[in-house]
């Protein structure tokens, strides 16, 4: 132990640990070699446990999704696919407790256009290089239109 400036008033530290604690400070078991839980020791290996069978799907898995679900895939927040939904930029239906549920079609068609409205703009572009004469530019953005139509869906 090192050796610590006297304290003021005239009282000296403990050096020695408290009856019956095995500790110089602050409460805790008894040292008589009792621990806190009874019986015997935990196993001190770990064993597989097996995963439990998957539960089935939902009784909304034939078509509908939840604002959770939709949340995810679209990386936002669900109140905010709730207020898509409320500003009508989202079609939902709602069913008899009153919870919004969205269609899978029309999801999967938001996530990916195919030939939607950017493709088609990208298209135009590549006319407009090729015809200009810039062929790498016109390369560059027909790769870009390939990765478009066959990304993996979100």
């Amino acid at each position: 132990m090192t050796h610590l400036p006297p304290l003021p008033g005239g009282f000296r530290r403990r050096t020695t640990p408290r009856p019956g604690t095995g500790r110089l400070r602050g409460g805790g078991p008894p040292s008589r070699g009792r621990s806190y839980f009874p019986g015997p020791a935990p196993p001190t290996t770990w064993t597989e446990t097996p995963v439990p069978a998957p539960r089935p799907g939902p009784p909304n898995s034939d078509g509908l999704l939840t604002p959770g679900e939709v949340a995810r895939l679209f990386r936002v927040d669900p109140k905010t696919v709730t207020a898509w939904a409320k500003e009508g930029r989202l079609q939902s239906v709602k069913t008899l407790g009153g919870h919004r549920r969205f269609s899978k079609a029309q999801i999967s068609d938001l996530l990916n256009p195919g030939d939607g409205p950017v493709v088609q703009a990208l298209e135009h572009a590549r006319g407009l290089a090729a015809d200009s004469g810039d062929h790498t530019a016109a390369e560059h953005i027909a790769a870009l239109i390939t990765t478009l139509r066959t990304r993996e869906p979100r």
